[in-house]
């Protein structure tokens, strides 16, 4: 029998991933604007209203390459409390990472975004 060679994962498809986040981000969420800096970091900032009657906050999104997707409320300024997921940075906690890790192939546009607006609890939201 032959030996198995080891192929290493394509590592470019990985950064062209990468690359195409702020375009995916402000396609199907034109309120928000994303720059990079360097080729290892994506910062994005936008509006989200989660419901009708829900006040208007403002976001920050940083993405560094090989890393998780860290979000905040930067406007109004969000006081943690018992009943809200925050981290201590005031990053929110959107999601169990050991329920559903982040993995490089997954989307901002598709997890992070959507699932700050989900973070209501009738027409307000938890934080």
């Amino acid at each position: 029998m032959g030996r198995r060679t080891w192929i290493p994962k394509d590592q470019g498809a990985n950064r062209r991933r990468f690359f195409a986040q702020k375009a995916l981000i402000e396609k199907f969420f034109p309120c928000f604007e994303c720059h990079y800096e360097g080729r290892e970091r994506l910062e994005c900032i936008g509006h989200i209203t989660p419901s009708l009657h829900c006040l208007e906050y403002t976001m920050l999104i940083h993405y560094r390459y090989g890393g998780v997707p860290i979000a905040w409320i930067t406007d109004p300024e969000i006081e943690p409390s018992p009943r809200i997921h925050m981290y201590g940075d005031r990053s929110l906690c959107l999601y169990f990472p050991e329920d559903d890790r982040w993995k490089i192939s997954d989307d901002v546009h598709k997890k992070i975004i959507p699932w700050a607006g989900e973070r209501k609890m009738g027409s307000h939201l938890y934080f």
